[in-house]
This record gives C-alpha cells, structure tokens and sequence, in this order.
C-alpha cells in the first residue's frame, strides 16, 4: 500500500511514455493458465483466476489491434495488500470476470518486475484522477494509449466509492458508443502532457540556503514529534530511518530520534524472536504492525541504527542493528547470497504464525521462565492484541510479543534468550509468511551499504563476509552484457535509476569500509551507465525512460518520487553515494552540485513535512563539500 507524492506539473508529464512501453515490449503472452510458469509470484498466484488474463507484450497487442478492444491493464504487487484484495472481491466474481473477458483484452502485470511501466501508470493516475498506490487499474486503446484510470476500486458502492463493476460497465459502455472519443480524450491528455516540459536546472545554492533549508524541514518534523510514543504525526507509523538519520546528527533534534529508535526497537514493529523488523505499524503506539519485512527495510533501520549506537554509546542499537542485518542473512537470503523480496503474511496467517497465548508461552518456554517472560513481553491471559486491531480476525486470548511499555528493560542474564530461541523453533513449525520471488538490485545495494557499515562499526566476521559475497553478487548476476545494471538478477529486466544510485552507495560504502579499490571502479561505471541512461541534464533529475530516440516517446519524464515508508529517491540516493567522494572527483563534484540544486528545489516546492531523503542528502552533501 505504497503512497506517492507528486508535483503535479512534472507527473502529468510522465504518462506520456506509455506509447514507448507499449509499442517497443517483447514479452510474450500465453493464456491465463500459462502463468504458472512466469517467475513472478504475484502472476502466479493469479493462475486459476477466471479472467483471461495475458502478460504485458506483442500477444496482447497484436490481439487488441486484431479485435480493435481496449486494453484493460491490471498493475499489482505481491507485497500490496489492496492488490490481493482485487484479486478477490472482483477479479474471482464469476460475472465480473465474464464481463472483463468480452469487453476487454485483459492484461496483468507486476509492478517489481515492470518498474517503468508501474511508475509511469502511476504518474498517469496521479495527473489524470490525482490518486496514487497500488494496484493501478488501467484502460488503453488499441494503440495503447491509456484513456480511463484508477487506483484500488472497491466491488461495490458501499464502500464509498465507484465499484469496480460499474467502473468496467462504464468503460465499457463509452468506448462502444463512441470510441474516436476516447481516443480523442487519450490524445487531448497526451498534448497537454507533452506541453508541460520539466523546469530548467534550478540555480545554485549557496552553503546558508542549504543550512536554512534542513534547518526548516527538521523544525517541521519537530512539531508532528509524538513526545508520548515516539514517531511523527498520526499513523500509520512508518520509521523514516533517512529523517531519523538526520535528526541523529544534530544535537537540537537527537533526543527525538532516540526516543523514535527506541520506540521502534521495543514496540511490535521489531520482531523479537528472529529481529526483522516489519514494515509499519497502523497504531500510535507501535503495537500492531503490518506484517510484511523487506531486505531493503532491515537494511535502511539497521543503518538508522548504526548511527544511532555511534551517537549514543548505547548497545541496544547496535543489538538491533545486529539482528535486523542477521534476519536478512538468515531468512531472506539463499546460499547464493539472493534475497527474497519479503515476508509478507495475511491477517489471518499473521494471527496463526505471530500470535500466542499464555498458555503456550508456559508449554514452550517451561513453567519457571514463563513469568519473567510473560511480564517483560506485555504476554496475559487475556491477551494484548486489541480486539478491533486485526479485522476479521480472533483476537481474545491471544498475545503479540513487545516489551511491554517505553521505559521496560530487558533485564540481564540468559533465561530469555533462551525463552526466545524456543518460541523460535516452535514458530517455525507453524504455518510461514508467504514469500515474494528475487529483491530487486537496489535492494541489494542497500543490503551492501548496511553491512559493510556494520562489519566496521560492529567488527562481525559474518557481516565482512556477506558484504564481500554481495559485490560477487552485484558483478556476476546483476550486470548487463552493456555495462548496466539489471532490476532483478539474471534477468533481462533493466534496472530503474534508484537501483543503479543503491548499488553505487553500496559499492563505495564496502570500498569506504576495506579500501577494496575494485568496488569503487565498478560503482564509478555505474555511475556513468545511470548517467547515460537515464539523467537529464536540462533538469538535472533522473528520467524513467532511457532511451529520447525510441518509437512512440514523446518525452522523457522522471522517475516518480517516493511516498511514506519507501526508499529514497533517484536523485536523493545518489547524492548520499557520491557526496563522500565530490571533492576529489571533478566529475561526481559536478553531478553533486546539480542534484543539489534540484533537491533544494524539491525541497522549497514541498508542501508537506519535507521529505527525509532529501534532507539527508542535502546535509551529506554538505558535510562532504
């Protein structure tokens, strides 16, 4: 349930590329059976599904052309929970799939394996209808071009909304009355997109306007701080650990990312049996997360967490740090070092995996432990899970473990150790999260960065080696025969900008922490590559589609910028990997200076609390210059 904020001036831009995905794809489409063989899980799972569904590719464009149909495209995600709640209020609808099947040449498609295409649907619904997220739910011609768009749609009406039925019937309806209509719409949005070119490079800025700019989002950020619990603002409750790093690094804010830290390393978002943390928590209280983990998340905390121990000289951090980075090794990652993309359970499959009840606290753990633990874990009778928390799910009796209120310490000695590591074993044999297919190269890049930094701070042999066994990773099975990067390993898929900018920041933070001097050439290619593919110099930000000269490109547009919870951007990204080394290469000095310009300018535009990746990045930069 990704969110993301956009200019809309610059997003309305980026719909236009649709005709370049569209007209150059080569996939090819069998029929909606034949996906159980695609290596996308989230298609997979869409196998028995009664609509015809096809794969994003020539198949089903030759197709809409021969039966001159609208394309009805469906963008979802593995890891998106309205996605799967699509797939099942309307997609299993025996009548809804008949409907779709007659009136459209229904295509599905996954937003990991299709970043571009994801992120241009995504800039299109947001200029069109102003929504955002996943899944996207997408109508284009015959020639592709997209004429009708929305985010999730409920099944019905009473949720408030249009219902996804009579949105299709709608579709459906006015292209059959009067399809030169739509495509006119389609076109009237194409020309009034491509008239809306990015700004120039903005003008440069000096060293004050910098200061006064962190200087201002950080105050921003001051007044959503929740004193009581920790975070900022209302929940959802992300962790925002590129803010938390900035805050850490100044003594006026500090004290409220420690108190953040420490609300998350105690709360439920940290998993206290295997130390992965969860993506979010839906409660002000860091009580009742979501229960999805991510090798990017665990990699992104564990850095926020680093800093945090070499701030404070307090252990706990530094454990934390240890176990989010110990979890990805563990649980994510395979013999040849490939992560899965996330853990993700259901309600229903979180309450049978992640709930206990005190009686099986007292089997498990042993009559004499199974006080002390129940009382630092909050674990009654009664049990701690709200009963409104979960929806349609039992919760009476049963018990989610975190230490049980913001000043509990975990008191010294081995008896809880040893109760966790038999909870462990014992959740274990229950029921496993799902599992997405391969992590995308950026997450890979930023598992580098969190372990070559922890191998140095923490001295751990284990991190050293799997940071060493990550560039392997990076240089055997994500690059390209043409000196780029691929988004998922051994795969013919492209890399999006914010993989390339992840990896180079993984690659000189493992050349910062061993002096490895190769990790630092290749980053510097990667470097060159994304440059090549994807910067624009006019605005100094990075674009989505790399190549200007292809068919059916009316411009080039950028790449969408992040919502609440998701990595940093592009262009935020990159600045945090370069800024070590502007100084002492002309080159990367360049770069610097004009993705600081632009951040500084993103940064100004902001109407919300300011992102934390750009004031991350702008403070790097400036610590670095």
């Amino acid at each position: 349930m990704c969110k993301t904020r956009v200019n809309s001036s610059r997003a309305a831009l980026r719909f236009c590329s649709f005709v370049f995905l569209l007209a150059t794809a080569t996939s090819v489409y069998p029929a909606a059976a034949s996906l159980s063989a695609e290596p996308s899980t989230f298609l997979r799972a869409q196998v028995d599904s009664a609509v015809d569904w096809m794969t994003w590719g020539d198949d089903a464009f030759a197709r809409a052309k021969r039966e001159q149909k609208p394309v009805f495209l469906a963008i979802g995600a593995f890891t998106s929970e309205l996605s799967r709640a699509m797939a099942r209020q309307s997609f299993a609808n025996a009548e809804v799939a008949a409907f779709l099947n007659a009136n459209f040449v229904c295509v599905i498609a996954d937003a990991k394996e299709s970043p571009a295409l994801t992120s241009l649907g995504q800039n299109y619904v947001s200029a069109t209808k102003q929504l955002h997220g996943l899944p996207l739910n997408l109508w284009l011609t015959p020639e592709l071009k997209p004429f009708e768009g929305s985010t999730y749609l409920p099944p019905t009406e009473e949720w408030g909304k249009e219902g996804f039925f009579n949105a299709i019937k709608r579709v459906a309806a006015a292209w059959k009355a009067d399809p030169t209509a739509q495509r006119h719409k389609a076109d009237e949005a194409i020309a009034a997109v491509a008239a809306a070119q990015p700004s120039p490079a903005p003008p440069a800025v000096d060293a004050a306007e910098i200061t006064r700019l962190i200087t201002a989002g950080t105050d921003n950020w001051r007044a959503r701080f929740d004193s009581a619990h920790g975070g900022f603002g209302d929940p959802p409750k992300y962790p925002e650990p590129e803010l938390l790093r900035v805050l850490l690094r100044d003594a006026a804010t500090r004290d409220m990312a420690f108190a953040t830290l420490r609300a998350i390393v105690n709360g439920a978002l940290r998993d206290p049996l295997d130390g992965g943390f969860f993506r979010y928590v839906v409660d002000a209280e860091w009580r009742q997360p979501y229960f999805q983990k991510t090798p990017g998340d665990q990699a992104r905390l564990a850095l926020a967490l680093l800093e945090a121990a070499e701030a404070s000289g307090d252990v706990r951090f530094a454990d934390a740090a240890r176990g989010a980075l110990t979890y990805a090794l563990d649980r994510l990652a395979d013999p040849k070092h490939e992560y899965a993309a996330a853990e993700d359970a259901t309600r229903e499959d979180a309450a049978a995996s992640y709930f206990w009840t005190a009686d099986e606290i007292r089997e498990i753990v042993g009559e004499d432990d199974a006080p002390e633990f129940c009382r630092v874990y909050g674990v009654t009778a009664e049990g701690n899970v709200p009963a409104d928390a979960f929806a349609g799910v039992a919760t009476k009796g049963k018990n989610l473990l975190y230490l049980a209120g913001p000043a509990a310490e975990l008191p010294a000695g081995k008896s809880l150790a040893a109760a966790r590591a038999k909870l462990l074993q014992r959740r274990l044999q229950r029921a496993a999260p799902r599992r997405d297919g391969a992590a995308t190269s950026g997450a890979h890049g930023l598992m580098l960065a969190a372990l070559a930094r922890a191998s140095a701070q923490l001295s751990e042999p284990r991190f050293a080696a799997a940071a060493k066994a990550e560039v392997v990773f990076i240089r055997d099975h994500l690059r390209l025969s043409d000196g780029g990067l691929r988004h998922l390993a051994d795969r013919a898929i492209a890399a999006a900008p914010e993989d390339y900018a992840f990896v180079v920041d993984g690659l000189l933070a493992f050349q910062a922490a061993t002096g490895d001097a190769g990790a630092k050439h290749l980053a510097l290619e990667l470097v060159a590559a994304a440059n090549a593919r994807f910067w624009d110099e006019a605005s100094g930000r990075y674009f989505t589609i790399p190549d200007a000269t292809a068919p059916g490109v009316w411009a080039r547009v950028h790449a969408p910028p992040p919502g609440a919870g998701d990595p940093p951007s592009p262009e935020a990204a990159m600045l945090i990997a370069i800024a070590q080394n502007s100084a002492s290469d002309k080159s990367l000095g360049e770069l610097a200076g004009k993705l600081t310009r632009a951040l500084a300018a993103d940064l100004k535009d902001s109407s919300d609390s300011p992102r934390g990746d750009l004031l991350l990045a702008l403070q790097t930069a400036q610590k670095h210059e």
